[in-house]
């Protein structure tokens, strides 16, 4: 016997209340429900009425039937692929047309999007799920889009470090991330023919956006910016930061706080450098980001984290879009201003002050950059003279190559000498290998005696008793910094003396050493006794009678240590030599 369960009656309708029937009655006649039998009222149905008829279409659905084609044309173009390239059958192809028909396996999927379908024999499912599908009918192997990420990284990184993918991070993992972000970085970094990127830049307007100008992109991500707060210090309690929200989430145990992650502040700093650029130099878009302190923030937080190795490179190219940003605001384009400036001193001045920021952030660079220019140009020093009768030009290029080494040598310890003594303690064993080698390389440039190569004026132009004596000086003053503070100092393992000590004490042997070997060989004219110039030249002048025919006395390609003999050697790695004087010697 089953319930009688008819509507709901129009009291319990008009209260909201659940109307409960009893069991199917017996006798006929009417039925009340229970509610309205124990108050003793009367119950009644209400009565039906017709249902309104659906108007006509709306815009609404006509938007909703053109989603619902692009959703059964995307299904669509998941299940049906071309045939893979090792098919049977398959004849000979060029190996342009293999790799066209690899990256572009369904051209005609790519023309205006609709309910049509090509018929194509659909892959299997595990190909399937070994393919990444970067537009419809574009379709690249997932082994072969981690050669493509690593492409990216390689090529296409370095130059735009703002939209950096981890070493350790595959397609796969990147396409469950963000898929969005990989399926852009295939589409710009796989090898494709013209009529492949015909097509595909024919999906692409058809689809996101239909002018070839990235002006609108460009907006659109200003926008997005602007929208999401990233151009400005996050609200630690969110949206609701004028409501009664952040006294109520203060209450809350253990809820994080809103924040900016590494990603957001490299995205708005990216955009920052793209509107710069495009606003200074093609006088589009606006400057709609200025330099506020947050971009500085933002800056030095990539710089303390060193999440990746670019970051350097990004925080260096933000600071000369921010100088670009200076220039752009005190000198105006031609067309928002008919009056012209004049050179006069608040704008030499300007200019002047931009310069030197500009000169700064390269000065601003690792010393271990002066150390590779040194690399680069050291194995001059073991090149051979080139005879009377060769090309003069090789001559030439050893005396630039030697000038260029000497002048790195020079920019090496000048770098060097501006870090600051605080953090002299901390630096890695790579600093202080660098460091190293620069002392051999210039003392070998500096005893270097040979037709391509003037060492009197070398000498004179680097003054290297008195770049010792600074590095010596700076040292000392660090170990005493350090030790004034209770800083951790590095001590020897023989030895209670620290290292910074020892440096400095070596630093010095060093430098008595360089004077007696250079008054011992020539006179006290060489040994340089006027300031470093970092752009003095180191050739010869053109007047100075030089014999080609002079026998070469540059240094053996083994003979390392051949102006450092080995009783330099023994009493720089003697610790109990440090009475000992190269005057008396």
């Amino acid at each position: 016997m089953g319930q009688f369960r008819p509507r709901a009656c129009q009291n319990c309708s008009r209260s909201k209340l659940r109307c409960e029937w009893p069991v199917e009655p017996t006798q006929s006649g009417p039925v009340a429900c229970n509610r309205c039998a124990k108050m003793k009222i009367s119950c009644a149905l209400p009565p039906l009425t017709d249902r309104k008829r659906r108007g006509p279409s709306t815009r609404v659905r006509k938007l909703e039937d053109k989603l619902e084609g692009i959703m059964s044309l995307l299904t669509a173009a998941e299940r049906n692929q071309p045939r893979p390239p090792g098919h049977r059958g398959a004849g000979r192809q060029d190996p342009s047309e293999t790799q066209s028909q690899r990256y572009s396996l369904s051209p005609a999927s790519l023309e205006t999007p609709g309910p049509s379908v090509v018929s194509v024999t659909p892959l299997t499912t595990q190909l399937q799920a070994e393919a990444i599908q970067i537009v419809p009918g574009f379709v690249l192997p997932l082994a072969e889009a981690d050669g493509i990420l690593n492409l990216y990284r390689t090529s296409y990184s370095p130059y735009f470090p703002f939209v950096p993918v981890p070493v350790t991070m595959a397609a796969a993992e990147l396409e469950r991330a963000s898929p969005f972000l990989l399926r852009t970085i295939l589409q710009v970094a796989v090898p494709q023919t013209a009529a492949v990127q015909k097509r595909v830049e024919r999906w692409f307007r058809q689809t996101i956006s239909q002018r070839s100008q990235a002006t609108d992109l460009l907006h659109l991500a200003s926008t997005l910016v602007l929208d999401l707060g990233l151009h400005k210090p996050p609200n630690p309690y969110g949206a609701g930061r004028q409501s009664f929200l952040p006294d109520a989430i203060r209450k809350v145990k253990g809820l994080a706080k809103y924040g900016h992650t590494l990603e957001d502040m490299r995205a708005m700093l990216g955009l920052f450098y793209l509107n710069t650029v495009v606003s200074s130099l093609f006088q589009r878009t606006g400057n709609f980001m200025s330099t506020t302190s947050y971009l500085s923030h933002c800056c030095d937080i990539l710089l303390s984290t060193q999440e990746h190795e670019s970051d350097k490179f990004l925080v260096t190219l933000v600071h000369m879009q921010r100088l670009l940003s200076r220039v752009t605001e005190a000198f105006p384009n031609p067309e928002s201003d008919d009056t012209p400036f004049s050179m006069g001193v608040p704008v030499h001045m300007m200019i002047s002050t931009a310069r030197k920021e500009m000169d700064a952030l390269v000065r601003s660079q690792p010393a271990e950059y002066h150390g590779l220019l040194i690399r680069l140009y050291e194995p001059a020093l073991r090149m051979r003279s080139a005879p009377r009768s060769h090309d003069p030009r090789k001559s030439t290029a050893r005396t630039e190559a030697l000038s260029s080494c000497l002048q790195a040598v020079a920019d090496f310890f000048a770098a060097y000498a501006r870090i600051p003594l605080e953090s002299l303690g901390h630096m890695p064993l790579v600093a202080t290998a660098y460091m190293a080698f620069a002392f051999v390389t210039s003392s070998r440039i500096l005893m270097l005696h040979d037709a391509d190569w003037d060492v009197g004026l070398a000498r004179r132009t680097f003054d290297f008793p008195a770049t010792c004596q600074n590095l010596s000086d700076r040292f000392r003053q660090a170990d005493g910094l350090a030790e004034s503070l209770g800083c951790r100092r590095k001590f020897k393992d023989d030895d209670f003396k620290s290292v910074l000590a020892a440096y400095s004490t070596k630093i010095s042997w060093v430098r008595q050493w360089y004077l007696a070997k250079v008054s011992a060989a020539g006179t006290a004219s060489d040994v340089g006794g006027r300031r470093n110039r970092p752009h003095d030249p180191l050739v010869p002048p053109s007047n100075m009678d030089i014999d080609h025919s002079m026998p070469s006395h540059s240094t053996p390609p083994l003979s390392m240590h051949q102006e450092l003999d080995d009783e330099f050697w023994n009493a720089l790695l003697d610790p109990t030599a440090a009475s000992y004087s190269w005057g008396d010697s």
